[in-house]
Parts: structure tokens; C-alpha cells; sequence
């Protein structure tokens, strides 16, 4: 168990390096993320701790409950230096002149220390704020300016402040005093007082007591920032009423308004009891970003789920009114964070925690445990300001109490704590990771427009075509597309020069994008959150924005969102939704969901849609199908890259399938192995006159359309065009004869399957399951493999429907009373359905296949065999013995071998795709 002893914060001031004789500046923001390796050249504190930092022209400041120090290098003598010293950060030497000795004590049971330090508006003085009493043997208050060079008291500045000083901060001539007081320089002020900065008279401006302690007897403000321009200070601590208003540990002050004013800005976020109440109040440290906008709140307390004990809590500067939510919560599971400093391009957090993102769902007083999606961070962790998920930027620190100083320089980040080892090296009680050789912020905006806008077919075709948000252009297939397996793609997005991609088997993979296309793909870690919670196998689209990750999910109204970080590649555990919650829209059916140029694009139905987009929501009223896109835009992934391909000419249609795929064509074969081609099939081989053994059965063509098997009842196998041999059945054994045959979507494979279920499979093809030792009612007539290539279906001459693999049942025949056999089926292009046809040419729909016609109630000169739907899914063809076609829907009549003299009937029909 933690021993949760009184902690005692520390003013925390992202300050630029001072000049001499200039004017201080408070927030210096930084373009990226410090280095992980903290410089060598720190002075070593060798008891205590380090509880404020502060740069002051060509030297740190440091305040703290230590007493010793000494200079890296052999040698080095031990300083006395009690609780203040000062260093030239460029070689770590101590200086020798500046002597202030404070009588802080390193017990942690004794209440005298440096608690806040802040520098003087021309730089060449040092507030400290503190528990002390004594500077170098003579009685002083509790505040104190001095010399930055001597460290002699400023003989300029009085002021009376007997009780602890908690926080200062500084701003312009001002410095704003926090801690328990209730009078200061003996006029009523209740926590929060503010100083002429150069003489200590009181401020009349600012006079809001803040009163009524959350818990025990006396209350206080504990830690407080104030903005860049001097017009907001928010101030946290152990108090329920500031200015007689219900404000329960945390407060915003407007400082621009005469007198100043409590804001109308309220929340009960904090308004919780932790799992360890001794704590009387859970504030431990906060601190605004450089342009002020908003701010972070460190806490401790204890585990519970729905407060905000034991986390980070980002909180927005401007928002107003009462009940108000944080924008992001990143909790440790139990374990205190101790002190924050926020640079713009990063949040800096510390204290004793082990693990960032834990939702850990019990919280008790013992210490945490991590949960799924729990991400180790020991001790120090920078946060992605979007989200507050860690960013991959993890040096370690030994955890001890906590980090009680974390102050940003114009050239990196300083470090105080009571533990003495830091990035994996000896760096006792203080340590600086220098912004050069770190890392860049992390990415936020989504893709510019127009751009190409990738697809991801079932069948695990690549394509990239123009899009500029209202047309799209013709599509060119991505040759290889990296050598991935894009059939397993489950919803596909892109930010930072990265491609990531779901699977059907649950992992998150990304990806390299480059010149030539797409890296090896490498998984990312999730950290054990189960698919219940990011349902990643039923996941229909993805997009990346603002530090949102948005998915859509199979079955469900909703467009969710959680939040992620591509600099770690961290998932947030939490999930909200950002649409389909009675706004108007739906988004169960979504096949592919991008967002590029502030617009939402996405695929239902077939037809591809854009919608406005704003505050993180789709906009009701504003979703409109995209005017030129024709054909069926169902899609595994869509997502939009910076590109050149060229725009549609004025009237051009932009096909959703590869290039040339919008050109309809379809192949017969007659028992005898002859061949017979339309449309853009083309005439690859036959084996018309060719003496067989047994009587051809079915066909399958490669992915490419640019080959074909023909398929024996003995289940010989004879490959044309692109289709290679991978073995047959033609020397064994069979139990019943061959009548189905389906491919890899690879086109690297193949499945054969028998009249009574049994199953071979040769190439890349896997075994599933079969019927073979099944009793059935009637033959299976057929198969089909779903698009991915992990799963088929056999149909029974009845209808019934046997399911294997990642193949769905969605309803069968096999309870009707049907007027003829079934004799064949096929699935929707998207898998989520299929269709079945019987001798008569009725037609059964399941699933999202829709029903375009039939020829069952039209007299047949010959029964049907065959069918296939069209590449979009909107339309089918049937086949007759004969050879005669009838067409339904979009699929087009492109001949018939109806009037050919056919030598043996037809068996199989099959449509190019």
C-alpha cells in the first residue's frame, strides 16, 4: 500500500530564460517533444527534495527540503545549501555566491520547506514562497524577495505573511499569493492575495475569499496559474465557496474585470469523495497552456471511476456555465499525480504513477493495478494535448513521492523530485531533458482536399482515384498494394505518414506510406482491450481527426469515437459517440468511412455519400450522394492521400471499381468443357472436342478476370489464362462427386466441394469445415467463398445453408416448400448476403442482397443452372441450359448461346468482375 503522506505542491511556471534587466515572460511554447536523455551535466541534490524550480537570467533557481549538493565529476565537494541554491545550467557549477539558506527540514513529517518560487518582473529577483521561518539564522515571513545573485532580502518589498505560502505566480507587476491565509499584511483576504511586485503593497483589485473547507477545518487555495495576458487565474485547493459561490476545489478568477470577479465557470468534477479521504483536498497541481486557452489539473485521492481522483484533466479556459465536463480525463488506476506543465506540444505530467490510460474498474485504497488498455509509464509521462492518451516520449523515473517541479524552458523541460534516477541514468533530485534531439508535436489535421481517395474492394483490390469532396475521377488499381493482405482490412485510416488498418482478426496494424506505396505492416499494442471494447473485427469504417479516432460498427446506428495518438500509436479506452444518437443519421450498413477536407465521406447502400462536418459531428442536413459516382462503393477501407491523379472531365462518371471494371462481361461452359464469352470476358480457352473422362460441372475465375478454371464431376481441374493448377481430386477416390468449385480471393487457391458436403482444398485455400459426416437431407448443389476468403457456404438442393469459417447465415430455403430444386447461389459482394436460384429461376434474397426479378413465373424452354450477380451488387444474371440469358437490375444482356447449337448443355455461368 502507498504510504499517501501530506504532499506539498509546487508552483509550476513554463518561463522563458531571463536577461538580466528585462521583463520576464511567463509561457514559452514548444514545437515538439524534449529528448528522452536528460543532459549530464546536472547538479546532484543529495537529500530531500526538489519542490520549485525557476530560471533566472544566466542561472536555476531551486527551492526544496534539501541541504547538500554537489557538482558532477570526480572529486566534487558536498555544498551546504539549505532549501534555495542557484546553478549555471550551461555546466551545472553551483554558484558560489548566491547563499540563502532556509531552515527546511528534509523530514517529511515537518512542515517547513520551499513550496514556490517566481521571478521578479525585471529579472533580477526571486519570490520564494514557502513553510519556512529562518533566512541564513534571521526570522523572515513566509514570503520573501531576493537578490537573484546573493540571494540577500530586497529591502524594497514588505509584506506580512505568517501563515504558508502555497503557490505564486507572477504576472506583469503583479504577484498572486495562494495558500491558507485568511488575512494578509493584516487585511482580510481568504486564500488568494495579489502583491505589487516590487514592493509587496496588497492589491485592491483582487478580494475574493474562498472559503469553506471540502474537508477538515481550514481551508486553502493549494496551487493557481494565471494567463499569458494577465486577464484569468484558476486556482484549485480545499474549498467549496469562492465569493460566496458553490466552487468545489477549483475556481476561475476573472482578473480582467474591476474589481476582479469569480467567472461564471463551474464544474463538480472534483466534487467527489476518492477511494482514501484523508485527503482533504485532491488538488495537486495545474498550470495553463501558453496561449491560455485552456488548462490541465493534476489530482490525487485515490481510484474512482467517475470523479477525478488520481488523474489528468484537461478543462477548456473559455467555456462557460455551471456543470461543465473536461475535455479529456487520463486516469493512473490509483496512483497520485503530483505536478503538470503544459508546452503547447506536449503535457507534461509526474507524481508516483506506474500506468496512464487504466480505467481499472474497481478502485480500492490498496495500490493500482493496471486494467486493459493500461499503458506502463513510471513516474513521468508526456500527454498528447488533444487527448491526454501518453505519447511514445517514456524515460522512466523512479517513482518515490512523486515529481514536485516540472518547469519548461525555451530549451526543454527541468525536472525536480525526491528520487534520484531519471531516463535510466544517476540524476538525483533534479534533471533537464533538452528540447534539441526530441521529437516533433503530434499530428492533428486530417488529410487536405482534393487528394486521392483510396478503396479497398472485398475481393482485396487497391484503387486510388481524384477526389475533391463533391467528384470523384476514373480509378487506377494500386499495383500489389504493398504486397498486403487487403482482404482482412477492417475500416483503414491515415495521419502522419502512416496507414492503419483493422483486421478481422482484431489487431490494429500501421504502416509506412511511401513514395512506391505501403510498408511492412507492424501491430500495434492495445494493451489487452478486448474486442467488447474496441470491436475491431466488426468494425465497418475509421477515420482519424483532432485526436479522435471515429469507427463505425457492424449492426449499430452510431458513429463512435475514442481517442488516439499516432505518436505512440495509443487507443483510449473511453468511447462516445459523435452521431447517429437521434441527429437524423444512421450509419449501420457503412462500408467505408473517410473524412479529408473537413468532410465526412462514406458508403452505404452502394453509393457514396459526403457530409458537412463540424465540432467533431456530422452535420444533419447536409448529406448528399456524391453527383458522378457510379457502381457499388461498398468498401473494406476507404481513406484519402495527397495525390495527382487526374480530375473527371466535365460529365465524366467515376466508376467505384478498378479500372476497366465498370466494363460488364460473363463466361458459360457447357458439360463438354466449351467455352462461350461476352462483353469484356474474353475467350481465354476451352475444351470443346476434347475427350474428358467425366463431364465438366462448374467453373471459377481468378481475381484479375483474366483467367478460369473448368472443374470435372471427378474433380479434375483445367486452368486458362492467369488461373494456375494447385491439384485436383482427378486421382481419388470419391464418395460422391464434385459439383461446386470456389477461389481465393488470392486467385492463389481453390476449394472443391462433393454432393455430400466433403471439402478439398489446394493452394492457399483453408480447411473450414464440411457436411461429410453429416446425414443430409438433400445433395449440395454449390458453393461460395465469402470475400475475404476466410470462410463459404454449401447450398443443399433444398436450400438449407451450411455456414463455415467467417461465412454468416442469413437465412435458407431449407424449411420452404419450393416448386424447384435449388440449383445454385452466389454472395453479395460485400458478404453480408447471398442470393440462391432455383431450376425455374425463382429467386431467395438474404442478408443485404436485394431482389431485382425472377424468372419464376415466366415459362422456360430449358431450366436454369446458373446465376452471378453484377460487380455492384445491384443486379444478376441467369442462365439457362440452353444458354439463354435473362438479365435483372444493372446487369446488362450481353449475348446468349441460345442460339449457338450447343453441343452439350450448359452447367455453369459465371460473371468477370
Amino acid at each position: 500500500m502507498v504510504n499517501r503522506r501530506r504532499r506539498f505542491p509546487v508552483v509550476l511556471l513554463a518561463l522563458l530564460a531571463l536577461v538580466p534587466g528585462t521583463a520576464q515572460a511567463l509561457y514559452a511554447p514548444h514545437a515538439g517533444v524534449v529528448s528522452a536523455n536528460p543532459a549530464d551535466n546536472t547538479p546532484n541534490i543529495l537529500d530531500g527534495m526538489v519542490t520549485a524550480i525557476v530560471p533566472l537570467g544566466n542561472r536555476m533557481i531551486v527551492g526544496g527540503t534539501f541541504s547538500q549538493v554537489q557538482e558532477v565529476g570526480a572529486g566534487k565537494p558536498v555544498l551546504t545549501r539549505r532549501g534555495l541554491l542557484a546553478f549555471n545550467p550551461a555546466t551545472g557549477v553551483v554558484d558560489p555566491g548566491f547563499v540563502a539558506n532556509l531552515d527546511v527540514s528534509t523530514d517529511p513529517t515537518v512542515d517547513r520547506s520551499v513550496q514556490a518560487l517566481a521571478p521578479s518582473p525585471d529579472g533580477r529577483s526571486v519570490f520564494v514562497g514557502g513553510s519556512f521561518t529562518l533566512l541564513n539564522g534571521v526570522a523572515v515571513d513566509k514570503l520573501v524577495k531576493l537578490d537573484g545573485a546573493t540571494g540577500t532580502l530586497d529591502p524594497n518589498f514588505h509584506v506580512t505573511a505568517k501563515s504558508a505560502v502555497k503557490d505564486i505566480a507572477l504576472s506583469g507587476s503583479l504577484l498572486y499569493v495562494a495558500g491558507g491565509f485568511t488575512t494578509f499584511d493584516g487585511q482580510p483576504r481568504g486564500g488568494l492575495a495579489a502583491l505589487d511586485a516590487t514592493t509587496g503593497a496588497l492589491d485592491a483589485n483582487l478580494n475574493i475569499p474562498f472559503t469553506v473547507p471540502n474537508q477538515g477545518s481550514a481551508p486553502r487555495v493549494e496551487t493557481i496559474a494565471v494567463s499569458a495576458d494577465g486577464k484569468t487565474l484558476v486556482a484549485g485547493g480545499n474549498f467549496k465557496t469562492v465569493g460566496g459561490q458553490n466552487r468545489v476545489q477549483i475556481a476561475m478568477i476573472d482578473l480582467g474585470a474591476h474589481p476582479a470577479q469569480v467567472a461564471d465557470w463551474q464544474t463538480d468534477g472534483y466534487n467527489t469523495q476518492c477511494s482514501e479521504p484523508g485527503f482533504d483536498s485532491q488538488m495537486r497541481d495545474l498550470d495553463l497552456s501558453p496561449d491560455g486557452s485552456w488548462f490541465v489539473v493534476v489530482s490525487t485521492g485515490g481510484y474512482d471511476r467517475h470523479g477525478l481522483c488520481d488523474a489528468a484533466a484537461r478543462w477548456e479556459t473559455g467555456a462557460r456555465g455551471t456543470g461543465l465536463q473536461p475535455t479529456w480525463v487520463d486516469r493512473s488506476g490509483g496512483d497520485s499525480f503530483t505536478a503538470v506543465d503544459v508546452t503547447g506540444a506536449a503535457v507534461y505530467v509526474g507524481g508516483h504513477v506506474r500506468w496512464l490510460n487504466n480505467n481499472r474498474p474497481n478502485g480500492t485504497s490498496v495500490d493500482a493495478t493496471p486494467g486493459p488498455g493500461a499503458v506502463p509509464r513510471e513516474g513521468i509521462a508526456a500527454l498528447d494535448p488533444s487527448n491526454g492518451l501518453p505519447l511514445s516520449w517514456n524515460p522512466g523515473r523512479d517513482r518515490g513521492e512523486g515529481t514536485w517541479a516540472l518547469v519548461s524552458t525555451p530549451d526543454g523541460l527541468w525536472v525536480g523530485s525526491d528520487t534520484d534516477t531519471i531516463g535510466g541514468e544517476h540524476h538525483a533530485k533534479v534533471a533537464f531533458f533538452p528540447l534539441a534531439g526530441g521529437s516533433p508535436a503530434p499530428t492533428a489535421a486530417s488529410a487536405p482536399l482534393p487528394g486521392d481517395l483510396y478503396t479497398i474492394s472485398a475481393g482485396g483490390t487497391l484503387a486510388r482515384r481524384y477526389f475533391d469532396g463533391s467528384v470523384v475521377g476514373a480509378p487506377t488499381v494500386v499495383p500489389g498494394g504493398g504486397g498486403a493482405d487487403w482482404t482482412s482490412v477492417r475500416g483503414a485510416f491515415d495521419v502522419g505518414g502512416r496507414l492503419y488498418t483493422g483486421r478481422d482478426d482484431g489487431r490494429l496494424q500501421a504502416r509506412a506510406i511511401t513514395g512506391g506505396g505501403f510498408g511492412a505492416p507492424t501491430d500495434l499494442d492495445l494493451f489487452g482491450t478486448p474486442d467488447t471494447q474496441f470491436p475491431v473485427t466488426r468494425v465497418t469504417g475509421m477515420f482519424y481527426d483532432n485526436g479522435r479516432l471515429y469507427h463505425t460498427v457492424s449492426g449499430d446506428s452510431r458513429l463512435f469515437y475514442r481517442w488516439f495518438t499516432p505518436d505512440s500509436g495509443v487507443v483510449g479506452w473511453d468511447v462516445f459517440v459523435a452521431g447517429g444518437d437521434g441527429d437524423g443519421f444512421d450509419f449501420n450498413g457503412v462500408q467505408g468511412l473517410t473524412m479529408a477536407g473537413g468532410r465526412l465521406t462514406y458508403s452505404k447502400g452502394g453509393a457514396l455519400h459526403a457530409v458537412d462536418f463540424r465540432n467533431g459531428r456530422p452535420v444533419p442536413g447536409t448529406d448528399t450522394v456524391v453527383g458522378n459516382a457510379v457502381g457499388d462503393w461498398s468498401s473494406l477501407g476507404l481513406f484519402v492521400l495527397p495525390g495527382n491523379s487526374a480530375p473527371p472531365i466535365p460529365g465524366q462518371l467515376g466508376s467505384a471499381g478498378p479500372a476497366g471494371a465498370a466494363a460488364p462481361g460473363y463466361w458459360m461452359t457447357g458439360s463438354d468443357g466449351a467455352v462461350y464469352a461476352f462483353g469484356s470476358a474474353g475467350a481465354l480457352g476451352s475444351l470443346a472436342n476434347t475427350h474428358l473422362n467425366k463431364p465438366i460441372v462448374t467453373m471459377a475465375a481468378t481475381p484479375s478476370g483474366q483467367g478460369y478454371w473448368l472443374v470435372a464431376t471427378d474433380g479434375g481441374i483445367f486452368a486458362f489464362g492467369d488461373a494456375r493448377f494447385f491439384g485436383s481430386t482427378g486421382g481419388i477416390a470419391l464418395n460422391r462427386p464434385i459439383v461446386g468449385m470456389a477461389a481465393t480471393p488470392s486467385g492463389q487457391g481453390y476449394w472443391l466441394v462433393a454432393s455430400d458436403g466433403g471439402i478439398f482444398a489446394f493452394g492457399d485455400a483453408r480447411f473450414f469445415g464440411s457436411t461429410g459426416a453429416i446425414g443430409l437431407n438433400r445433395p449440395i448443389v454449390a458453393m461460395a467463398a465469402t470475400p475475404t476468403g476466410r470462410g463459404y457456404w454449401l447450398t443443399a438442393s433444398d436450400g438449407g445453408i451450411f455456414a463455415f469459417g467467417d461465412a454468416a447465415f442469413f437465412g435458407s430455403t431449407g424449411a420452404v416448400t419450393l416448386n424447384k430444386p435449388i440449383v445454385g447461389m452466389a454472395p453479395a459482394p460485400t458478404g453480408r448476403g447471398y442470393w440462391l436460384t432455383a431450376s425455374d429461376g425463382g429467386i431467395f434474397a438474404f442478408g443485404d442482397a436485394a431482389f431485382f426479378g425472377s424468372t419464376g413465373a415466366v415459362k422456360l424452354n430449358k431450366p436454369i443452372v446458373g446465376m452471378a450477380p453484377t460487380p455492384t451488387g445491384r443486379g444478376y444474371w441467369f442462365t439457362a441450359s440452353d444458354g439463354g440469358i435473362f438479365a435483372y437490375g444493372d446487369a446488362s444482356f450481353l449475348g446468349s448461346a441460345g442460339d449457338r447449337g450447343l453441343k452439350a448443355p450448359v452447367v455453369a455461368f459465371l460473371a468477370r468482375r
